[in-house]
């Protein structure tokens, strides 16, 4: 009898949230993050001396920087920021980056902490 009685209230249940809808940005955080993916895989990171032995040209130079504004905010690592400097190498029509260097300052504006890199980007 029990089991009938659970078994009826689940079924009341589910049926009375059947008009509900979820919206969420979840889908679009999901695509966003699997272009930008796509994206810095199409690019290759060489040397300096690396690059001379393509026909390589530079198509321009780019940037990232993060602001770590509060205590609970963690610094991207390295390799995070090489990503992100590969998809602007991409953005800019590139597949090859020469990494640069990162320069991280201190109390920095409103930052306690920022982290620029820049890169050279290649075609």
């Amino acid at each position: 009898m029990n089991k009938c009685l659970a078994f009826t209230l689940i079924i009341l249940l589910l049926n009375g949230c059947g008009g509900m809808t979820l919206n969420t940005n979840f889908g679009s955080y999901v695509i966003n993050k699997a272009q930008k993916s796509a994206r810095a895989s199409a690019v290759e990171e060489y040397s300096q001396t690396e690059i001379l032995n393509f026909d390589a040209s530079v198509i321009g130079f780019v940037n990232t920087d993060f602001c770590q504004d509060s205590r609970n905010k963690t610094l991207p690592s390295k390799k995070a920021l090489k990503k992100s400097l590969k998809v602007e190498v991409q953005l800019l029509g590139g597949n090859g980056m020469v990494f640069g260097h990162c320069e991280t300052r201190v109390d920095y504006y409103e930052c306690r902490k920022h982290v620029k890199c820049s890169a050279t980007a290649y075609d």
